[in-house]
């Protein structure tokens, strides 16, 4: 697996709270058939009009990381990106080029799951078009607008944005609402990305081989490799 989605950069948001832990989720994730790492901070609002910090904070950490992991021996590959929080910043957000997926054309997003209009969530996926990204919904099945109409992730992904669940919803794992919308969305192969979205060691952790078993039946073997390995490979590799 390669994953698109995860918090493992320590002291930098609400995932890995330090070096210690991050090279203990990075273990797992090998353990786990992981085999490379898109770190995605998140980069909110606040820190949108002038990111050049975040930046900056994330290089270092990335840097540090990947020199302790080599040092411990633990075999993963790290590439940088963020996840970007969509409000109405979004209109007033500076260079958002550092904060893509390896640099690329991909831009890992998130709505609020609080109440959020669909004329809303549609100007905040338009806005990162016009800055020309692909969007990647992150987490797409937990969003209650899309749970109440599914609809709305069938029209985006039709519209070319990609649509990334969580390896812990497809394992049935999460709340029931989101199991349910992560297997239609994978069953209907209108899934994109999988990813663990792994945040510590607690909550979240980076999971993947040991909870396969627990997919739905109908997904193929084709359909797991391209969600969680082909495509990433098609995302960080697309510059």
């Amino acid at each position: 697996m390669i994953d698109t989605h995860c918090h493992l950069l320590p002291d930098m948001d609400d995932g890995a709270a330090d070096m210690s832990e991050a090279a203990a989720m990075a273990a797992l994730a090998v353990r786990e058939g992981i085999t490379a790492v898109c770190c995605t901070p998140h980069l909110y609002p606040r820190e949108q009009a002038k990111p050049a910090r975040f930046y900056a904070a994330r290089d270092r950490c990335l840097a540090e990381l990947q020199a302790a992991l080599a040092e411990r021996g633990i075999p993963l590959r790290l590439y940088a990106g963020a996840e970007v929080y969509l409000s109405d910043d979004i209109f007033y957000a500076g260079d958002l080029q550092p904060a893509a997926l390896n640099g690329g054309r991909h831009l890992l997003v998130e709505f609020t799951t609080r109440a959020l209009r669909l004329f809303r969530a549609r100007q905040y996926i338009e806005e990162v078009r016009r800055r020309g990204f692909i969007p990647v919904l992150a987490h797409a099945e937990r969003y209650p607008l899309a749970q109440r109409d599914p609809e709305l992730l069938y029209a985006l992904a039709e519209e070319g944005c990609l649509l990334q669940i969580n390896v812990d919803s497809l394992a049935g794992q999460a709340p029931p609402q989101n199991v349910r919308l992560a297997w239609m969305l994978a069953r209907d192969g209108v899934a994109a990305l999988l990813a663990t979205d792994a945040h510590n060691m607690a909550h979240r952790p980076p999971l993947f081989a040991s909870v396969r078993c627990a997919f739905p039946a109908e997904l193929t073997a084709a359909q797991l490799h391209d969600m969680s390995e082909a495509a990433a490979e098609r995302v960080l590799g697309a510059h």
